[in-house]
């Protein structure tokens, strides 16, 4: 489990990922397992580097594909709509707004 997503879902924090060498701007909402054992985060994603720029919207990451994780000086208020869609493949939940 890490921390730094745990708080910033609780501070409504947004977190930069860099994930595929791009740069992800993220709203986290929900942080767990999956039935493998793999560590999600849905979260919505506001803005990024390169093609992640197009990628705007709810969208789900397996955290072993992220290379790095940071948490921003930057807060959000969820007012997004639902994600309800993808809690489906999420089995274990962490941390959720």
């Amino acid at each position: 489990m890490n921390p730094l997503i745990v708080r910033a879902i609780e501070a409504k924090r947004r977190l930069k990922l860099r994930y595929y060498g791009g740069d992800r701007i993220v709203e986290p909402c929900v942080y767990g397992l999956d039935k493998l054992g793999d560590a999600l985060l849905i979260c919505y994603q506001v803005g990024g580097t390169g093609h992640a720029e197009r990628d705007k919207g709810w969208q789900q990451f397996r955290l072993y594909e992220v290379v790095s994780v940071s948490e921003l000086d930057e807060w959000f208020v969820h007012e997004r709509g639902s994600y309800d869609h993808l809690l489906s493949n999420i089995v274990t939940i962490y941390a959720q707004i």
